[in-house]
C-alpha cells in the first residue's frame, strides 16, 4: 500500500462527503455517486470499494436529515451499492482514460451511470421487504 493512494483515497472520502452535505437540501441533485466513481477510475477498482464504502458510511450513518444506522438493511444495501460503484469505475478505467473520445465512449460512460444508479436504486429499494419478510415479490 503506498502512502499516497491513502491520501488520495482520504481526499475523495472528504469530498463525496462534502459535496453530500452541501447538495442535502437541494432535490433531486447528488454528487456522491460521481465522486465514488471518479475515485475507482483515478485509483483502481480496490481503492474505489474503499472509497465508497467508508464515504457512505460516513454520510448515511451521520446524516442529520436521519441516520442509515436506523435501518440496518437499507444502511448495509447503500455501503454494498456504493463500494460498487467505485468497482465499476476502477474496472472501466481502461476503457475510459484516453486522450481521444469519441460517440462510442461517451456512449460507455452514459450507460455505466445507468446501471450504476439502476444498482443502487434495485438494492436500496429491495432492503425493507427482504428484511421485512415480504420477500422479493411483496
Amino acid at each position: 500500500m503506498e502512502l499516497i493512494n491513502l491520501v488520495r483515497a482520504a481526499i475523495f472520502c472528504a469530498m463525496a462527503i462534502a459535496v453530500g452535505y452541501s447538495l442535502m437540501m437541494v432535490p433531486n441533485i447528488e454528487l456522491i455517486t460521481v465522486t465514488i466513481f471518479l475515485s475507482g477510475l483515478t485509483l483502481n477498482a480496490l481503492w474505489g470499494a474503499l472509497v465508497g464504502f467508508i464515504a457512505m458510511g460516513i454520510y448515511s450513518g451521520l446524516n442529520p436529515l436521519g441516520s442509515g444506522l436506523g435501518f440496518p438493511p437499507l444502511f448495509f444495501a447503500q455501503l454494498m451499492s456504493m463500494s460498487l460503484c467505485g468497482v465499476i469505475g476502477g474496472f472501466l478505467k481502461p476503457f475510459l482514460v484516453t486522450n481521444r473520445y469519441n460517440i462510442s465512449r461517451l456512449v460507455l460512460l452514459g450507460l455505466s451511470g445507468f446501471v450504476v444508479t439502476l444498482i443502487y436504486d434495485v438494492l436500496t429499494l429491495i432492503s425493507y421487504p427482504i428484511f421485512s419478510g415480504l420477500g422479493v415479490v411483496g
